[in-house]
């Protein structure tokens, strides 16, 4: 998948995120392509409980599940040129450096050979994943709604796009933005800018999903969008908590929206656990 992630956000900004669609929602198979597994006839794997639910890895993109003779894992494939990434098995946190295998119409596929010649691909059982920005999990929806923020500073202006669920009883429906922090450029807001974008997801069937944001993998609940486990970079904040602090800040002369928005929610704001501008 050949994306320019800046380009997306600046398209995403300009439209508010409305009526972009469901993007590209797959089921992931062996081959990257739709497939339908009945839930009953495929083994359910057991995702190891390790209280991790953040990594570090800029450029991440695919998402897909290998079952390797009754060993699961999650991949993580960067999303650069050339035949040559980086590749992150979530769980271990181990990082190798892969060649990836590319579908006919030239893009990124669900599979790579590592080093040792050794061949990885996504199982068949039907692992649904989505992205890049717009897609859907069955009932938590992303990209569909956003909120913005603006200052006399336009360079700390603010746009949030919401994670929501469509589809659950009405009073378990919910609407809110995962947030990270991306650090501050000398060209740039000197508070640094704040982003809640959804790259890519996939639902590992167990009532969890994982997410690409910026430069970080996350492993969340769909019950709330709570992490599973330590998320020191990340703030789950309610779309009606957000609007609140916008609200109260009307009338008011703001310069930096950025650091406004931050101090109000108490986000984090240490650089290092902000990613650097791409």
């Amino acid at each position: 998948m050949k994306y320019d992630k800046n380009n997306i956000r600046r398209l995403m900004s300009r439209i508010g995120f409305l009526a972009v669609g469901l993007g590209l929602a797959l089921i992931v198979g062996g081959t990257g392509a739709a497939q339908s597994v009945s839930n009953e006839a495929r083994p359910k794997p057991v995702w190891p409980g390790n209280g991790i639910a953040q990594r570090e890895f800029p450029n991440g993109s695919n998402m897909f599940v290998e079952n390797d003779h009754g060993t699961w894992r999650i991949w993580v494939l960067e999303l650069v040129n050339g035949d040559y990434v980086q590749a992150l098995d979530f769980f271990s946190g181990e990082c190798m450096r892969v060649k990836v295998k590319f579908s006919p119409d030239g893009e990124q596929d669900f599979a790579f050979t590592d080093a040792k010649g050794k061949f990885h691909t996504a199982t068949d059982e039907g692992f649904h994943f989505t992205g890049p920005v717009a897609g859907d999990l069955n009932d938590v929806v992303f990209g569909r709604r956003a909120l913005r923020f603006e200052g006399t500073n336009n360079s700390c202006d603010v746009t949030l796009g919401a994670v929501i669920t469509c589809y659950q009883a009405a009073d378990n429906r919910w609407s809110k933005f995962p947030i990270y922090r991306i650090a501050a450029v000398p060209t740039g807001c000197h508070s640094g800018n704040l982003d809640s974008l959804v790259d890519t997801a996939l639902d590992l069937d167990d009532g969890t999903f994982l997410v690409t944001e910026g430069c970080y993998v996350f492993r969340l609940r769909k019950s709330d969008l709570s992490p599973v486990g330590s998320a020191p970079a990340l703030r789950v904040v309610d779309e009606s908590a957000v609007q609140a602090v916008i609200d109260q800040a009307k009338g008011k002369s703001i310069d930096d929206a950025t650091g406004y928005l931050a101090k109000a929610l108490n986000l984090p704001t240490d650089p290092k656990l902000s990613c650097k501008e791409d």
